[in-house]
């Protein structure tokens, strides 16, 4: 079942077993502004991809509940707060169980 709107190839298969590569990154919800912020340069400066933040590098879902709503609106704020000219992006919220439940 695919959760995007954007890309109906994005399902939670895709998003956990999927190997990392040009076009598609995983990356903790304590994930470093500045860190996601050189992420996202990146992937703007190439040909664009999918980075997928609370979701580990082994594809462990982790969610942001542990971290709070903050860094939750800290990720959101990225591009805007960091990034100028900002790039071209979209984000979307995915309900998801991490692997605690």
């Amino acid at each position: 079942m695919s959760f995007s709107k954007f890309d109906t190839s994005i399902t939670m298969e895709y998003l956990t077993k999927t190997k990392e590569n040009l076009y598609f990154d995983r990356k903790s919800a304590k994930v470093g502004n500045q860190e996601l912020a050189n992420e996202i340069a990146s992937f703007a400066n190439a040909n664009g991809g999918v980075i997928a933040i609370g979701i580990k590098d082994d594809g462990t879902v982790e969610g942001f509940n542990t971290y709070g709503v903050n860094k939750l609106n800290e990720c959101q704020k990225v591009v805007t707060n960091y990034l100028k000219p900002a790039p071209n992006y979209n984000i979307e919220l995915i309900d998801v169980l991490n692997y605690k439940n």
